[in-house]
């Protein structure tokens, strides 16, 4: 029963996070309008907006003008319930629970706008985009979480180190190439990382975030032949945080 409501909390989250998704990047509020179908912003009604069963009920169309709606919703809420029950599962419950689940939501936000927003060229034309609420929030989070768990000084350490082995790179491939290679967003994000997990952390999830970027470029430029395409970073840190954490729980 437990898990089932850890479960229904990561479908409401997931949802939310659609809404900062969305929302954020273009500077619009995330309280109001209310929720509305983004192509004829009819205002969803209660039943119309209930994570993943909505979807399913309607047939993955508004109900209002019939247009489909991105396959994108669902599987954000899914796998936002998903992260957050695994991390329950692997830590018993505990309170450092909530921590993860925490910093989890910040990462796959941060990820998941990062992904779409370099997807969409006709509003982002410069690439995608890591609002540094997530980051910057998320630091702020895990120092107040560490002063009263008395690991302060562990996470500036981590904060510093997520923030400069990651600044070095960027600032050498500017000079040499020309072009920025990352952008701050990423650094910002590696800093969060940090001062949630310390700096030996943030030495794992860079080695596996740069092996799941280099398998997924590889297949990118097989499939584009685009020498040049701009691989977002934000999911490969997700994803390697979110196996460190695993692993550690």
């Amino acid at each position: 029963m437990i898990y089932a409501v850890i479960a229904l909390l990561g479908l409401i989250f997931g949802s939310f996070m659609n809404v900062l998704i969305y929302r954020i990047p273009r500077g619009e509020s995330i309280v109001s309008p209310a929720s509305h179908c983004p192509k004829c912003n009819k205002k969803l009604s209660w039943y119309s907006n209930i994570p993943i069963v909505s979807f399913i009920l309607q047939r993955g169309r508004c109900r209002n003008c019939g247009e489909s709606i991105s396959i994108r919703y669902p599987i954000v809420e899914l796998l936002t319930s998903l992260v957050f029950v695994l991390i329950f599962l692997q830590s018993g419950g505990t309170v450092e629970s909530i921590k993860y689940c925490v910093m989890a939501f910040l990462l796959m936000a941060a990820a998941f706008t990062d992904l779409f927003t370099s997807q969409d060229a006709e509003n982002f034309p410069e690439g995608g985009v890591i609002p540094d609420i997530y980051s910057v929030g998320g630091v702020l989070i895990a120092y107040i979480w560490a002063f009263y768990d008395g690991n302060l000084y562990d996470s500036l350490a981590g904060s510093g180190t997520g923030v400069f082995i990651l600044l070095i790179p960027a600032v050498l491939y500017q000079l040499i190439r020309k072009r920025e290679g990352l952008g701050l967003g990423d650094i910002f994000l590696m800093g969060m990382v940090g001062s949630f997990l310390g700096s030996y952390a943030v030495v794992w999830v860079l080695c596996a975030a740069s092996i799941i970027g280099l398998v997924i470029g590889f297949g990118v430029l097989l499939k584009t032949k685009e020498r040049n395409y701009r691989l977002p970073f934000a999911p490969m840190i997700a994803a390697g945080s979110l196996l460190y954490i695993f692993m550690e729980l």
